[in-house]
């Protein structure tokens, strides 16, 4: 009997350190560690056209919705850590949960895509819908997000956002990330990176060596994360953009600007 009751106070202990633990302010998790890919990783980003699964390469990322579950669960199965893309910034019409965005959140069209709007991202209905693409990211077991438009990066939206307004949804985001278990990738947002380094696992740049804002992300490369960088070109400009491309510190890839499965990757 006294040997049960040891036995039951072996038990028993545990949980109650644990609520005490809850009870001062501390959650106690079993939740895996977020995604974080390192500098050198080989990697392809593909959003548009019938998916090429078959590089070899350790990251994919893909469209959060358009990429299918059984999709995901074979990239997963060959080995292949996924990042989600989302636009965490725009109104993209096709999108499933479309219909559920608030008009007065509706801004001004994207230069060069007349179809999407800037988002008023300090809106609860817009916030919450974002949080619910992260549980969709979730479910789909999604090893990070890569949350593009974060911040118009100075664009006009038809709203008086600041810039600091863009920090507050960027970190917003990320501690959702996270709490979900996600990695959290910046997606552009180079007025915002220097405050996101430290709360963002990895950055994803687009044309910011003819920009010129690549160094913007040397917060994120300064604390060991990798900046994936996207160049549009073709294979015969590889001589030219790799090297830059390696003097400014990124993982690039040259790809089409429909971001289909066509690559080159610079050493």
């Amino acid at each position: 009997m006294e040997g049960a009751r040891a036995a039951l106070r072996l038990l028993v202990l545990p949980l109650l350190a644990a609520a005490c633990g809850e009870a001062r302010g501390t959650l106690v998790t079993t939740a895996a560690p977020a995604f974080q890919p390192s500098p050198g990783a080989t990697w392809q980003v593909q959003l548009t056209g019938a998916l090429d699964s078959s590089l070899d390469v350790a990251i994919y990322d893909v469209d959060l919705f358009d990429t299918t579950q059984a999709q995901l669960d074979a990239l997963h199965a060959a080995g292949r850590r996924v990042i989600c893309y989302v636009s965490v910034g725009t109104y993209e019409p096709w999108r499933a949960d479309a219909v559920s965005f608030p008009a007065a959140a509706l801004g001004d069209a994207l230069a060069g895509f007349p179809n999407e709007r800037w988002l008023d991202t300090r809106d609860a209905t817009v916030r919450a819908l974002m949080t619910a693409r992260l549980d969709l990211a979730t479910q789909k077991k999604c090893d990070g997000v890569d949350l593009s438009n974060v911040s118009p990066e100075g664009a006009a939206t038809g709203f008086d956002a600041t810039v600091a307004d863009a920090e507050a949804y960027a970190r917003l985001l990320a501690d959702g990330a996270h709490a979900r278990g996600l990695g959290a990738g910046l997606g552009g947002g180079s007025d915002v990176a220097a405050a996101a380094a430290g709360t963002f696992d990895w950055a994803l740049t687009e044309g910011c060596l003819g920009d010129g804002t690549c160094a913007a992300f040397d917060g994120f490369r300064a604390g060991g994360k990798v900046v994936f960088g996207v160049e549009f070109g073709a294979e015969a400009d590889a001589a030219t953009i790799c090297p830059a491309a390696r003097a400014a510190g990124l993982d690039a890839l040259i790809k089409n600007p429909s971001y289909d499965a066509f690559r080159v990757a610079c050493p």
